[in-house]
């Protein structure tokens, strides 16, 4: 999406009325990988969760955000023991 908007002002200036495509939070993820992070910070640091009944629009819903919170405190549990 980024990527898109820099292209949209580069194109048509920081005035235009144009906006991004948000098709992209709609359509159903078929990759659940690092997306490049393996590349950048070594795939040994990398790890990919999915969790499988949530997705853009549910991501604040509690159960979810649970589910999130106790992934990334392994992972800060992980950073910090390193």
């Amino acid at each position: 999406m980024l990527l898109e908007a820099n292209k949209i002002l580069k194109e048509d200036g920081p005035q235009t009325q144009k906006r991004t495509e948000q098709e992209w939070l709609k359509t159903p993820r078929e990759s659940f990988g690092p997306g490049g992070w393996a590349e950048m910070v070594g795939e040994e640091n990398v790890e990919c969760h999915v969790i499988g009944h949530a997705d853009h629009d549910s991501m604040m819903d509690p159960e979810v955000v649970q589910l999130t919170a106790d992934l990334m405190q392994i992972a800060i549990q992980r950073w910090l023991s390193v």
